[in-house]
């Protein structure tokens, strides 16, 4: 999860195969920061800022993909991010995304 969102934190919460939400979330990303979780297929989690528990989405890992070596990322953005805004945006993107699955490595399962 990188969070790009100035000034707010950014919390992932697992629903669990009941679908009950847990209270305490799997993992927090700071401001401009990221924070990983290994899962598995069909998980989902509800992506809220945090401490405020304002709902942003909802996201379920529906497979890994093997061009990916498996794993997933997750940006949480303004739209109002001049990354986003700019031409070059996506490209830019996709790199940080490249930079952030190499400094995850393999997953260790």
């Amino acid at each position: 999860l990188c969070n790009r969102v100035p000034g707010a934190c950014v919390a992932a919460h697992w629903i669990d195969w009941s679908g009950e939400e847990r209270t305490a979330p799997n993992l927090v990303s700071q401001s401009s920061g990221q924070e990983t979780v290994q899962t598995y297929i069909l998980h989902s989690f509800a992506i809220r800022l945090h401490p405020q528990h304002s709902v942003l989405c909802g996201v379920q890992v529906t497979e890994r993909p093997h061009h990916l070596d498996g794993k997933v990322v997750l940006y949480v953005t303004l739209a109002s991010d001049p990354l986003v805004k700019a031409s070059t945006g996506l490209a830019e993107l996709a790199a940080d995304c490249q930079r952030v699955m190499a400094r995850v490595g393999e997953d260790s399962r």
